[in-house]
């Protein structure tokens, strides 16, 4: 059976590596647990690793049918994975797509609870599935049979939630789909850098950040109530001190009756 709804997935996973090395989804120790999954706006339903592949998406995958996830590069390079584990349906690189992009398109948060939560969505992740991940997914693994199975349900849930805002947010047109997709290759590619470059341009950075402090803390010196005859202190060192320039100009442009300044001022403050 097949449909024109596009399948939704959710892939639990375990490795010896950290989930943010670049080589996870390669990496010799990185597995699937298991996978959500289902057409959008039907049911969910929880595969397990090494059950046979459901039929159903066997036959989408083979027919061309669209493959969606929340970060879907993560998901797709997971699938593949389970291509040479147990025996999924190959995909075309041009049937994903990700639902954190057609999030931000519309205007919405890119992370699933803060897209559902913005789309006025009452759905949301299982609040413990952060605790269930460290002890299913980071070693020492759990031997508990319990935690995987109610890593199972989050996973599940987590399925429910992107398959709630998928059904909300508009599709990605077919230019923004290409646009989505150049991405992609790209991010597979890499891009050529030039390391001298970037390393002069750090080492740059950090000078012209040290030498704006020290003109910054020269500029906002006063004297010491305490030592009036001894050196000035700054009021400000660092150019990130946020609150500290905010009040230093406020005070300035109110001895100086600059109301159109501390009216801009003002609105600034509203905007942050």
């Amino acid at each position: 059976m097949t449909t024109h709804q596009p399948l939704l997935i959710d892939f639990e996973t375990q490795s010896e590596v950290s989930i943010n090395n670049p080589d996870y989804t390669i990496h010799e120790s990185t597995k699937i647990l298991c996978m959500s999954w289902g057409f959008r706006g039907g049911e969910g339903h929880l595969y397990w690793a090494g059950e046979p592949v459901p039929q159903e998406i066997i036959d989408h995958i083979k027919s061309g049918g669209m493959v969606g996830a929340s970060y879907a590069r993560f998901d797709r390079e997971i699938w593949d994975l389970g291509v040479f584990d147990f025996d999924f349906p190959a995909t075309d690189f041009e049937q994903w797509f990700c639902t954190q992009a057609q999030a931000r398109t519309a205007g919405l948060p890119s992370s699933l609870d803060n897209s559902a939560r913005a789309a006025g969505i009452n759905q949301r992740k299982t609040a413990s599935g952060k605790g269930l991940i460290t002890k299913c997914c980071i070693p020492p693994f759990s031997e508990d049979p319990q935690d995987y199975a109610d890593l199972g349900s989050y996973c599940l849930q987590d399925w429910v939630v992107m398959d709630e805002v998928a059904r909300v947010i508009p599709d990605l047109t077919d230019d923004a789909q290409c646009d989505y997709l150049a991405n992609e290759r790209i991010n597979n590619r890499g891009i050529k850098v030039d390391l001298p470059l970037v390393i002069a341009a750090q080492k740059y950075a950090i000078e012209e950040r040290d030498a704006i402090n020290k003109q910054i803390s020269y500029l906002s010196s006063e004297p010491d109530p305490k030592n009036p005859d001894g050196d000035w202190i700054p009021r400000i060192t660092k150019h990130t001190q946020y609150a500290r320039l905010t009040k230093y100009f406020i005070e300035i442009f109110e001895e100086s009756d600059n109301r159109d300044a501390l009216k801009l001022m003002s609105i600034r403050c509203v905007l942050r």
